[in-house]
C-alpha cells in the first residue's frame, strides 16, 4: 500500500467536501472551501492511498501576546472508514507537526469531540496532554439577547 501526504489543492475541494460532510454531519460551503484553499488561510493536507483520497487534515497557525512561541491548531482530521487503522491519521498528524515546526511554532493543540475516544487515544500516544479548558462558541450572526450567567 502506497500512502502519500501532500498539501491540498483546489482540485481536491469536491472530495474533501464529501469527507467533511460525513465528518461534520453538515454541508460544507464549496465557495468558502475554495477560498480557503486558494488563499492558504489554513494548512490543509490530504492522504492519498494507492491513488485514492483516504483522508484530510485542516490546521491553522497563530501567535498572540500571551502565547509565546505561537501555536498550531489541528481543527479537523478525518480518515475514511475503509482506510482506518493503517497509520494514515498518524501520517497526517506528523505532516501537520512538521509544518508547524517549519513555521517556528512552539506548540501544537488539537480540538476533538469529548466522545471521540479513538482520536483522543491517537493524540495521547503522540504526547498531547489533555487540558482542563472549556471552549465556548457563539454564532455571531445571531442577535445578542442579554442573559444572566448561570
Amino acid at each position: 500500500m502506497n500512502i502519500q501526504i501532500r498539501q491540498a489543492t483546489v482540485d481536491d475541494c469536491d472530495e474533501i467536501m464529501k469527507m467533511d460532510y460525513i465528518f461534520d454531519k453538515g454541508a460544507s460551503m464549496r465557495k468558502h472551501m475554495l477560498e480557503v484553499l486558494e488563499k492558504g488561510e489554513e494548512f490543509i493536507t490530504v492522504a492519498i492511498c494507492d491513488g485514492k483520497m483516504a483522508g484530510f487534515n485542516c490546521a491553522s497557525c497563530h501567535k498572540t501576546l500571551c502565547d509565546k512561541g505561537g501555536t498550531g491548531e489541528g481543527n479537523d482530521l478525518y480518515v475514511k472508514d475503509e482506510y482506518r487503522r493503517m497509520g494514515i491519521g498518524t501520517k497526517l498528524m506528523e505532516s501537520m507537526e512538521d509544518e508547524f515546526r517549519k513555521r517556528n511554532l512552539k506548540f501544537s493543540s488539537i480540538f476533538t469531540g469529548k466522545s471521540n475516544i479513538t482520536a483522543k487515544n491517537m493524540y495521547l500516544k503522540r504526547d498531547y496532554k489533555e487540558r482542563n479548558v472549556v471552549v465556548l462558541r457563539r454564532d455571531l450572526t445571531d442577535k445578542i439577547e442579554q442573559k444572566k450567567p448561570m
